[in-house]
């Protein structure tokens, strides 16, 4: 209920006008590799991986470590917890780069400028 519209929202913005409100403040842009605008593929894509597939992985894993009381945590519950801190993980590594693109900057093909 809460990472739907968000990532939507924040699709909508990079879509229509290549910014969210934080990097408006920041003085900042989203475009494709080639400068243009991003294509609305790119603008949900970079979303969806920015915001919900973390949250959704470790949302995941909370409900099942939560709801297996007499059995304990089953594998996919740590699976779907460990998934969740690699991108964060990689993202953090990602921005120790030279290029300072992170991974969904890289699925999506766009750059920050």
């Amino acid at each position: 209920m809460l990472t739907l519209p968000t990532t939507l929202w924040l699709g909508v913005w990079e879509y229509r006008v290549q910014v969210t409100p934080g990097k408006r403040l920041m003085g900042l842009k989203v475009a494709s590799y080639d400068g243009k605008s991003l294509s609305l593929r790119q603008a949900f894509l970079r979303s969806v991986v920015k915001v919900m597939l973390p949250w959704e992985l470790a949302h995941a894993a909370v409900w099942r470590f939560v709801t297996i009381h007499a059995t304990g945590a089953d594998v996919a519950a740590y699976l779907f917890l460990i998934c969740s801190y690699v991108i964060v993980l990689l993202n953090v590594v990602l921005l120790f780069l030279p290029s300072r693109r992170l991974l969904h900057d890289w699925l999506a093909r766009t750059i920050v400028s």
